[in-house]
């Protein structure tokens, strides 16, 4: 209970002003002498006592009526809530500002547009005194409880949805920390949310401890027609300049209506294709755009639905690199008399030089290797043949680690520990699969996923072999070809590359596959997946940290973003340099670092457009929660709760009505006074009949 005028409860003395009067007028009574009674009535003795029954009642009533008249004059309020006025309030505001919150309300605007302007109302309800805090449910830095609440409003009206999924239950956490340490008596939790299904903790939250605390929930319902487009994932095969790329797609619709809507594709800003699907309700559907790059480069852009609401679930990002050609670096040694590598490179680029097929190759002499040597190269041959000093051996590591991808290729001569040098840069992670050299009387060759298509080759079983190298077959190996049993290439990983190992030379002296139609078509098919995977980009989903290595020394890692963001990452204080500012969807394309690119898409569970009814709400704590309605000023409504209920009007009318029945009750001429008379009249007319 509260009054808002509490100095009308002085008048509460007031309340024994009609027992006062009673008792300063009370009937006296007197004795009279009469000679004869035989000309008064006879009156039953239970009038009497009626009579007292009546003025007790009429007594209780005006002294009821008096003190609901003070009761009113003070407005009386009921608390649902123990809130103390005068006393300093902590309130914590949980803003969703997760990618459900970009869509579309019934009224056109945003969810998010929404709860940032009742997140401001509940501002303006605080006074001077009170602390607040912002805690966004995506993760993103908020600002702790402070007086100074015109820094929160500063960062409330710059936020915008993120693309993140994000987690109720952790900041329901934090803002329940906050108020643990919080001095204020009045504390109070406002959670601005569309309240998707998903945020749904697994168990009820806890608010033990907190003590004098209230939890006000507003959902903002959104549409349940969601659509949304799925990730853009490209194939893995090298992108080179005047090819087509094929840019697939996924649209989701999540309504139970079919839908028609335009599927772009925009890069680098331009919007260059456009598709028309139609999509039944709950279901998806697929296609892809053909896109020709005309330049070697990085090709960052988008699939965006074009003729729906702008969330940011509509819009899937994507990014590859194009290649003015595939770059095969054979390295060679002076003192081999023999080419390795003479047929293999005359089918990749038979017109030499001329790139026919796309492939650039080079050759390099051991001894002029360097890290420069392998700027833009794909793929690099080494052969077995060749002695590998300790530095040439770190330099093919670190390239391996980096992304590229190593084929080695034996000759006549081998031994177990022909590449230890190579092994040893490796730390010993890569291991040595090469063992001795034998004869290999066989025909044919069976090639595994993902070069199973080069079974279909004319001529393959006219393949004879002569001799391999036996290769052991680790576990995490992949067989990538094979004779019977016997392995014939084998890859194995090593950090971001690949170490692809022959187990027969590209020369006749292994077998007549160089003499076979099939051998130039095998060539460029193994070029091309072997310098495919290279894409040194990663696609994460928003709100996650990427940890990136730097190649630049002390530099630094520069990073800029499609959104129009750029930045420098600097070494923590463990010397990693983490990338956390990815809550906005987009592209980072970064400098110095192990990646060349970050593509940032929309947490693919923000699609669904299932939201928790009012019992889901208030299921999700051990405590009562209040439900606010956001069509009406929630500053309004908080301060009306705070306040309670206000019990002025039903008290005026109660009294009126009990100042009604007093008159009925009461005074001259009353209707219990008519009533009494009457029962009089009858009572001497029944005495008069008998004594006749």
């Amino acid at each position: 209970m509260d009054f808002g005028h509490a100095i009308f409860l002085w008048g509460l003395p007031a309340v024994l002003l009609p027992i006062i009067l009673h008792l300063f007028y009370k009937r006296c009574k007197q004795k009279t002498a009469f000679s004869t009674l035989m000309f008064f009535v006879k009156r039953q003795r239970y009038f009497a006592y009626r009579r007292k029954f009546f003025e007790i009642l009429l007594l209780a009533l005006r002294m009821l009526i008096i003190l609901l008249l003070v009761l009113a004059l003070a407005r009386i309020f009921f608390k649902k809530y123990n809130f103390i006025s005068g006393a300093s309030t902590e309130a914590v505001i949980v803003l969703d500002d997760t990618a459900s919150m970009s869509r579309p309300l019934a009224t056109g605007n945003s969810a998010f547009e929404l709860a940032k302007r009742k997140a401001e109302d509940v501002l303006n309800s605080l006074s001077g005194d009170d602390g607040a805090a912002l805690i966004p449910v995506s993760g993103r830095k908020g600002i702790n409880l402070t007086r100074d609440k015109s820094t929160v409003l500063k960062l409330l009206r710059k936020s915008r949805p993120s693309g993140t999924s994000g987690s109720l239950a952790a900041a329901l956490d934090t803002a329940i920390e906050q108020l643990r340490k919080a001095p204020g008596v009045n504390r109070e939790i406002y959670i601005i949310s569309d309240f998707q299904e998903k945020l749904k903790p697994s168990r009820a939250l806890s608010l033990d401890g907190l003590g004098n605390v209230r939890v006000y929930c507003l959902p903002l319902r959104t549409a349940g027609d969601n659509i949304s487009v799925g990730s853009v994932t490209i194939d893995s095969t090298p992108k080179i300049s005047g090819r087509i790329v094929s840019i697939p797609y996924t649209v989701v619709n999540h309504g139970k209506g079919d839908r028609d809507i335009d599927v772009e594709l925009v890069i680098g800003g331009k919007k260059l294709l456009t598709r028309r699907e139609v999509v039944k309700g709950m279901s998806s559907t697929t296609g892809h755009f053909l896109y020709t790059p005309v330049k070697p480069g990085r090709v960052n852009g988008y699939v965006q639905l074009g003729n729906v609401e702008p969330d940011l679930d509509n819009r899937a990002y994507f990014t590859f690199g194009v290649s003015g050609n595939i770059r095969v670096l054979f390295v060679t040694d002076r003192g081999t008399q023999v080419d390795p590598f003479f047929f293999f490179r005359v089918a990749l680029d038979p017109s030499g030089n001329r790139h026919t097929n796309g492939i650039e190759t080079v050759s390099q002499h051991l001894e002029n290797l360097t890290a420069e040597s392998f700027d833009d190269t794909h793929v690099v041959f080494c052969s077995s043949g060749i002695a590998l000093p300790a530095d040439k051996a770190f330099l093919l590591a670190k390239y391996v680690t980096e992304g590229g991808v190593l084929v080695s290729v034996p000759q006549s001569i081998t031994d177990e520990s022909i590449f230890h040098s190579l092994i040893s840069a490796s730390s010993f992670v890569l291991r040595d699969i090469y063992g001795k050299l034998s004869a290999f009387k066989q025909k044919g060759i069976v090639f595994e996923p993902p070069l199973n298509t080069l079974n279909d080759l004319l001529q393959l079983d006219l393949l004879e072999w002569k001799q391999i190298v036996n290769m052991k077959a680790m576990p995490s190996a992949r067989v990538l070809a094979r004779q019977d049993k016997a392995p014939l290439i084998l890859e194995q990983s090593y950090g971001k590359g690949r170490w692809i190992s022959f187990a027969f030379g590209l020369r006749r002296t292994f077998s007549n596959w160089p003499a076979l139609k099939s051998y130039p078509v095998m060539a460029v098919a193994f070029t091309n997946y072997a310098a495919g995977n290279q894409e040194r980009s990663v696609e994460l989903p928003c709100g996650s940290t990427l940890e990136l290595k730097n190649g630049n020394g002390n530099e630094g890692i520069g990073w800029s973003s499609t959104n129009g963001g750029y930045g420098k990452l600097t070494a923590g204080i463990d010397g990693k340099y983490i990338l956390s500012n990815t809550y906005s969807p987009g592209v980072i394309s970064l400098q110095g670092a192990d990646y060349q690119a970050a593509v940032l898409n929309t947490d693919k569970r923000e699609a669904d457009s299932k939201l928790l009814p009012d019992t889901g709400i208030k299921g999700m704590f051990d405590s009562s929660v209040t439900l606010l309605d956001p069509a009406a000023g929630i500053a309004e409504q908080v301060v009306q709760l705070r306040r309670g209920t206000d019990l002025s009007g039903p008290l005026l009318l109660l009294m009126l009505l009990l100042m009604a029945l007093e008159f009925m009750l009461g005074g001259n001429g009353s209707m219990m006074k008519q009533a009494l008379k009457k029962r009089k009249r009858t009572t001497a007319a029944v005495i008069g009949e008998e004594e006749a």
